[in-house]
């Protein structure tokens, strides 16, 4: 059996992407821990998981109103995968993110969610054919999400609200590849 990881922390980086390019944040606190890891359980079989933190909070701002937008607390990601001798090979893998705020004071919150994948191929030295299946649970999910401010015809006032992609449901996909 072998392990790897590694723990990665970092205290006030925070990239605001303004204009098109990067810079670094000033005013913000951001505390963040990356813990990756990878093991060989067998030499088949391989076990993976990634856990992302962080605590991200706007220095300046009045507390309870100092949340940064869709700042994501808590996401991972793993699975199990294995690669048999004969070709055979695929996984089941899991994507991961906790309810997070969408507005500064955190009156709005963007939904969080669960989805598990999986996939399975058949390799040859020439070719492959696979099967991939996102979604497995066929769970109702939300992808992009942020906060929009909108006024309908006859609204007094403009509303705060989430607009959203809806998450890809139950797929299912069959793949062919050549290898030259």
């Amino acid at each position: 059996m072998r392990l790897s990881g590694r723990c990665i922390c970092n205290r006030n980086l925070c990239m605001m992407r303004t204009r098109g390019r990067r810079s670094l944040a000033t005013g913000r606190d951001v505390r963040a821990s990356i813990f990756p890891c990878a093991i060989e359980l067998t030499p088949w079989l391989f076990a993976n998981f990634d856990v992302n933190y962080c605590r991200a909070r706007d220095r300046d701002a009045v507390k309870g109103q100092d949340y940064l937008p869709l700042a994501v607390p808590l996401s991972s990601t793993g699975g199990l995968d294995f690669r048999l001798r004969n070709g055979i090979s695929g996984g089941l893998s899991y994507r991961y993110m906790k309810d997070r705020p969408a507005s500064a004071d955190n009156s709005l919150t963007a939904q969080g969610y669960f989805v598990t994948d999986l996939t399975a191929n058949y390799s040859r030295s020439k070719w492959e054919v696979g099967l991939e299946v996102q979604n497995l649970l066929n769970r109702k999910w939300r992808e992009a999400q942020f906060e929009t401010n909108s006024r309908m015809r006859g609204e007094a006032a403009p509303v705060d609200g989430i607009s959203f992609t809806p998450g890809v449901p139950l797929f299912a996909k069959v793949k062919v590849g050549v290898f030259f």
